[in-house]
């Protein structure tokens, strides 16, 4: 297979992609796309224009961002049950107080 040139390289990592002045504005756009195409993205800066692009995860860095999110799912299920089981216990309006002392 040919080397790839440096103008072929550019176009590849450059030319066709969104530039962002900011990782900021990158890693929003990174989140955004994410959610959208359910794929990860990741943000790097452009070795050419030294701009902020978005690009697919390497695929031995997903794992650890598969397991972080799983780990961000448990979490916000586990705070939505206690919630509910809060509301549960919660009196109605205009319910008296349950006197569990057994009298």
């Amino acid at each position: 297979m040919p080397q790839e040139t440096q103008t072929e390289k550019y176009e590849r990592m450059c030319f066709t992609k969104v530039k962002y002045p900011t990782k900021e504005q990158a890693d929003v756009a990174a989140r955004n796309s994410t959610r959208t195409y359910r794929e990860t993205y990741s943000t790097y800066q452009c070795p050419f224009c030294h701009t902020w692009h978005i690009g697919h995860t390497p695929k031995k860095d997903r794992y650890v961002e598969d397991r972080k999110h799983e780990a961000y799912l448990s979490e916000m299920r586990q705070r939505k049950k206690r919630r509910e089981m809060e509301r549960r216990l919660k009196p109605k309006k205009g319910e008296k107080k349950r006197d569990n002392s057994g009298r």
